[in-house]
């Protein structure tokens, strides 16, 4: 869906042009080819696939869609396509074909034979290892491997992860003759489809740490602003990656600089005494995070925050397979736990009516007038958007004293901003 209503951009040595999204009855992008060439293709956004799929238009609709009336003959076809990804990519599944360690060849491989490479003038501007260097080299391969990944995310200074590109050999043959041709890479081979998943984690997984010990005691309990218990016997500064071993509990009591990625294997917590603030690029969570419990919920004296920073195509978070983070993200495949302190009344509620755009008030069902002035509240998204470029979820701050109506059972808030966006209230029926 991330791809849903992008242009294509197509490149050929005939030349290049942009393929509007098909919305309907397609769902793609129709394109017409030559046999015989080669075939550049790029989605007309920064955003990479996950799952995309490359299929021979023998439909009728595709025709008669685009000025065909009848169906041609089918004949062999060899057609080598590129499909450019943005960031690493370790390698891709397909529905067929071989995964090959070199280029396709449109002669002997199978259909759907494929392999990536990552661009080489992206991958000189890293320091790697001889190991890495004859990966990220621009030759094709068929896994960039977790090694690669790891100098890439370690790289001082930080920069963006290299690029690449997916090429897969499309060549089918024609087996029998006259109205009852088939056509196919070899006999039998009914369907002329190859669907590509992009895998961010090796063949064999992603390494996971081990995980914590469930018992307190057996961890070192230390403050983030005790500079000596750090191993480099200084606190963490700007850019640098931070991991809280699976044997150490640190409480963050202070407001920390710029971090990149910070990976907590062991527990996190932030004090309840002091104002903290954690600013990161981006955070794993395999052991514990907690900013306040139930039990002992963040005080109103205090405050716990986590600021992002950073640029929307940061390296990609990957902890494991499926999960496409991207960034500015706080991956949780261990325990989160957030309590502050507590309102009066519920946090959430519905909009009692529908708040347009440009208004700068809502009104909503129930009484929240107990709400803090200066608190922040989120209005959901009530549409899709489409083709989806974004999201219609607002954040804004309460100026004025919540009004309450006893009549209605509504409360009116006053917002710091207007809304951008329409959000919907009422009842939607249908058949």
């Amino acid at each position: 869906w991330q791809l849903d209503g992008k242009n294509m951009l197509i490149n050929t040595r005939a030349g290049s042009g942009l393929i509007q999204f098909d919305w309907m009855p397609l769902y793609g992008w129709p394109i017409p080819v030559v046999e015989s060439n080669t075939y550049d293709m790029r989605i007309d956004d920064p955003n990479s696939f996950q799952q995309l799929s490359l299929e021979y238009g023998v439909w009728d609709h595709i025709f008669k869609r685009h000025g065909e009336k009848t169906q041609v003959t089918p004949r062999s076809e060899a057609l080598l396509v590129h499909l450019n990804f943005s960031q690493w990519r370790d390698h891709y599944d397909s529905s067929v074909g071989w995964r090959l360690r070199r280029r396709p060849n449109l002669t002997t491989d199978p259909y759907g034979s494929h392999s990536l490479l990552l661009w080489d003038d992206m991958c000189k501007k890293f320091d790697l290892s001889n190991a890495s260097a004859a990966i990220c080299n621009g030759e094709y391969t068929n896994e960039t491997g977790w090694d690669l990944k790891k100098e890439l995310e370690e790289h001082i200074p930080r920069l963006p992860e290299p690029d690449g590109r997916l090429t897969t050999a499309l060549a089918a043959r024609v087996v029998g003759d006259g109205n009852k041709t088939a056509f196919g890479p070899e006999p039998g081979f009914k369907s002329l489809t190859q669907t590509f998943w992009a895998r961010e984690c090796p063949i064999g997984g992603c390494p996971t740490p081990a995980p914590p010990s469930v018992n307190l005691t057996n961890f070192t309990k230390r403050f983030w602003s005790v500079a000596e218990l750090w191993p480099s016997g200084k606190l963490p500064q700007k850019d640098e990656n931070v991991v809280i071993k699976s044997n150490e509990w640190v409480v963050l009591d202070i407001e920390t600089p710029e971090l990149y990625w910070v990976t907590v294997e062991g527990r996190l917590e932030f004090s309840r005494d002091h104002k903290t603030s954690l600013h990161m690029r981006a955070m794993k969570v395999w052991g514990t995070l907690e900013l306040g419990s139930h039990e002992s919920p963040m005080p109103p004296t205090s405050r716990a925050e986590v600021v992002f920073h950073g640029l929307e195509y940061d390296n990609t978070v990957i902890m494991t397979e499926g999960f496409f983070l991207l960034n500015n993200v706080i991956g949780v495949l261990g325990t989160l736990i957030a309590a502050g302190t507590p309102l009066a009344g519920p946090a959430w509620t519905k909009l009692a009516a529908t708040a347009e755009r440009g208004a700068s008030e809502l009104v909503l069902r129930g009484n929240f007038s107990l709400w803090p002035v200066g608190s922040k509240v989120g209005v959901s998204s009530t549409e899709y958007p489409q083709p989806p470029v974004g999201t219609d979820t607002e954040v804004r701050t309460i100026t004025g004293s919540p009004i309450y109506n006893a009549t209605s059972d509504t409360t009116k808030l006053v917002l710091d901003q207007s809304l951008e966006h329409r959000h919907f209230s009422g009842d939607v029926g249908g058949e």
